[in-house]
């Protein structure tokens, strides 16, 4: 079950990289509406998939 939570969270932080890179370079999902929340979330993703890479690495 703790794989799947890390596969789970990989997910995520893939979802709302892609989702929020796309908002700062081409303004799609959002507009552009506060860059510095695009970038803020942009870093909590990449935070996000680290966690999540490193738990799923030590659980091997």
């Amino acid at each position: 079950m703790p794989r799947a939570f890390c596969l789970m969270g990989l997910a995520v932080a893939l979802l709302l990289f892609v989702l929020f890179v796309l908002d700062l370079a081409i303004g799609i999902p959002f507009g552009r509406a506060s860059l510095l929340a695009d970038i803020g979330f942009v870093v909590s993703s990449l935070g996000l998939g680290l966690i999540s890479f490193t738990t799923l690495k030590s659980l091997k």
